[in-house]
């Protein structure tokens, strides 16, 4: 896992704007009583740690199960659940799963 820190550095550097709003996220997730927090895989906040958006992810699968068209629509009207349905459809539970698993699961720290 990258360290909080590191993650944070490197979202400002991607998104230098966003920088007060990720300092009150911080303070809320290692405050005294933190919130639960599950961050939306694909977002963009995980791209500087090398994570694909969701919408790329999706194209990706769906170009390898025969889906692209149907997906590519889908995310043009911002049905991102109903596009992954498509491609876990497609692709069958198992695969989709493990796609999902290794793609944006743990990863070892680079530091």
């Amino acid at each position: 896992m990258v360290p909080i820190d590191e993650a944070l550095r490197q979202i400002r550097e991607a998104w230098p704007s966003n920088g007060n709003y990720l300092d009150d996220l911080k303070d809320r997730l290692t405050g005294a009583h933190p919130i639960p927090l599950v961050p939306f895989v694909g977002a963009g906040l995980s791209m500087p740690m090398g994570f694909p958006l969701w919408g790329d992810f999706l194209k990706g699968l769906a170009a390898e199960c025969g889906k692209s068209g149907e997906v590519a629509a889908l995310l043009a009207e911002g049905k991102y659940e109903e596009a992954a349905e498509t491609v876990e459809d497609g692709m069958g539970d198992e695969i989709f799963h493990s796609r999902v698993t290794h793609t944006f699961g743990e990863r070892p720290s680079n530091g």
